[in-house]
């Protein structure tokens, strides 16, 4: 369960708080280098992820998030997003509310397909994680 909010901090905004820096560099370590090799994503890459900046990723990005969602259960290998797993693992870390506007917010960013599913969820939880702590 440790690893899923890691891995789920790694791909938000979540990480811009210092406390999770730490998990955030395990989450990377764990998940994003062997994600990232495998989807073709850099260390320069990794990095802009780790510092919430995901303006100009490269495409690859959605299959290195779809590939960190396999790992931690979020994603099928029928590439569908499980959205009970979502929330029932986010729950150990995050409030029930703010799981639930994550996701009423974003849930028409759930892709179809391979590489496809998560890249723009993930990016909008993050924008909505930076608009309650910017705004």
């Amino acid at each position: 369960m440790k690893n899923f909010a890691i891995a789920v901090f790694c791909l938000s905004a979540l990480m811009m708080f210092t406390s999770v820096q730490g998990l955030v560099s395990n989450a990377i370590k764990d998940y994003g280098i062997p994600c990232a090799k495998e989807s073709g994503i850099t260390g320069d890459d990794l990095a802009k992820i780790q510092a919430g900046n995901f303006a100009d990723l490269p495409q690859q990005y959605g299959c290195f998030s779809d590939c960190i969602s396999k790992k931690v259960g979020l994603v099928t290998d029928a590439d569908t997003f499980d959205s009970d797993a979502f929330k029932s693992k986010l729950a150990e870390f995050v409030v029930e509310s703010r799981i639930q506007e994550f996701f009423d917010g974003c849930n028409g960013e759930l892709g179809e397909g391979s590489c496809k599913v998560t890249g723009s969820f993930y990016h909008c939880i993050a924008n909505i994680v930076l608009g309650a702590v910017i705004g």
